[in-house]
């Protein structure tokens, strides 16, 4: 059996962005547990050096990108697809990697502007019009969640072994 199986989960909008800014903090604190472990023999190295870059780039984004209430409230039960690589070993002792984990956290927040571009793009079709200062939020909260998309994009998660 595989170790990981793509399947698409339909989550909550303000949920899966949350979670995945979460993950992100968790990641920001398993790396720097083990970034402390390889100071002191192996700062020298380029595991070294990929776990420091990863760490410094995803401390930047920890925090969830703030919305207005009125965004809140017009995103509420919301529900979004988002295609994630789910662990599914259940015995295992690793549980998910680094790397899966950081993944279907990028997944989460991608499929999150993806949604609230389809939302501008519909717009002017929407049955309901949206008010001006409501749009504006969408494309700013839309464009903050791009950037983090943007600027994670190079971390790399090095194995135990390399």
């Amino acid at each position: 059996m595989p170790r990981y199986q793509y399947e698409v989960q339909s989550m909550g909008f303000v949920d899966s962005v949350s979670d995945a800014f979460g993950e992100f903090q968790c990641l920001v604190e398993d790396l720097g547990e083990v970034r402390e472990a390889l100071e002191d023999r192996l700062s020298h190295t380029a595991r070294y050096q990929t776990i420091d870059d990863t760490l410094n780039t995803l401390e930047n984004y920890t925090d969830e990108p703030s919305t207005s209430a009125e965004l809140e409230k017009f995103l509420g039960d919301t529900k979004i697809n988002v295609g994630i690589m789910r662990f599914t070993r259940k015995k295992s002792r690793s549980g998910p990697s680094r790397q899966n984990r950081f993944d279907n956290a990028v997944a989460a927040i991608t499929a999150a502007a993806e949604h609230l571009t389809d939302i501008i793009d519909n717009a002017e079709d929407a049955e309901e019009k949206l008010s001006d200062d409501l749009l504006a939020d969408i494309e700013e909260y839309r464009d903050e969640l791009q950037e983090v998309v943007d600027n994670v994009g190079g971390c790399e998660f090095p194995g135990m072994m390399g």
